[in-house]
């Protein structure tokens, strides 16, 4: 009997050890991966990421000798949030631009004025019925704010603070005036040219304005900012005025006058640049140019809208 049970227990504890050898623990071990999502930057305004990512758990078998363990992968949080859409983070980028501007000028033709003065004087006074109406001048243009030239031109920009652009422009017109009375007659004819090309420099001591697509008005404005404007402009000045009265065929007075001028000038004044969006603005320019050659004729204040496009 002892040899017996002796024997049986002894089977029962190999046959335990072989058990115990032959079975596999199943130990899950969890796999923890952190995705913390961001707004697109082509959305501007878009509301900021959860500070909390998602979390998305995988779990997985491992080896039959691995201990049961955590692994966790969290993709790193930045310190600081740029907000998408925000001209004024951008990184800055030298760009060539064009320019298609419109320019009024009030310049103050004194010499023209007293010329026009004394000529148109004599056969308004020979008007003894007061019939004719005083012809149409220069000086009418002028008071109207409407010696208008058209330019264009191409610049780069060279840092946030400074830019540089180089322009040419023109701008012809004539005015006539045809009156008559029974045998009487007037005739005043004026016509004239401006041509010019010159250089300027801009200067922003707050930075240019940055700008995206998709603005608003409001933001717009918001970005807008002034700058000095400063340069030199060469130009030349054509005119030409004939004016004659006669009564029955018979001329009684008549008169001309012709101009050919070269100028130099320096501009001075301010300007201000309003955002589009990424490719175009609209700049202001309020200046005075400053003439060397006749300066009584030429000095003057401009006011130049330019429609921008950068390359």
């Amino acid at each position: 009997m002892k040899r017996f049970t002796h024997r049986h227990l002894l089977a029962a504890l190999g046959l335990v050890l072989v058990s115990g050898c032959g079975a596999t623990s199943r130990v899950t071990s969890p796999f923890h991966i952190g995705l913390a999502t961001t707004p697109s930057a082509d959305h501007p305004g878009a509301a900021s990421p959860d500070p909390r990512p998602n979390v998305v758990t995988f779990r997985q078998s491992a080896s039959p000798t691995a201990s049961a363990r955590r692994v966790a992968f969290r993709t790193p949080r930045p310190d600081t949030t740029v907000e998408p859409g925000d001209p004024q983070r951008d990184s800055f980028k030298k760009t060539w631009h064009i320019d298609i501007a419109l320019r009024s000028g009030s310049t103050k033709l004194a010499s023209t004025k007293q010329k026009l003065d004394r000529r148109l004087d004599l056969p308004m006074k020979l008007d003894v019925l007061g019939v004719f109406k005083s012809p149409t001048t220069p000086m009418d243009r002028k008071s109207e704010f409407a010696l208008n030239t058209m330019a264009f031109g191409f610049g780069r920009t060279e840092s946030e603070y400074f830019g540089w652009n180089v322009y040419g422009g023109f701008g012809i017109g004539a005015d006539k005036t045809h009156q008559t009375f029974l045998t009487s007659k007037l005739d005043v004819d004026f016509k004239y040219g401006v041509y010019y090309t010159g250089f300027t420099a801009e200067y922003y001591p707050w930075t240019m304005p940055r700008a995206y697509d998709n603005m608003t008005w409001t933001e717009r404005f918001k970005y807008a900012k002034p700058y000095f404007v400063g340069g030199v402009e060469f130009g030349y000045v054509s005119a030409e005025a004939d004016g004659d009265y006669s009564v029955a065929f018979k001329t009684i007075y008549k008169d001309g006058e012709t101009i050919r001028d070269w100028t130099f000038a320096i501009p001075v004044g301010v300007g201000w640049a309003l955002p589009i969006n990424e490719k175009w603005s609209l700049q202001s320019v309020f200046d005075y140019r400053f003439h060397f050659y006749r300066p009584e004729e030429y000095n003057g204040w401009n006011l130049t809208t330019a429609l921008r496009r950068r390359m």
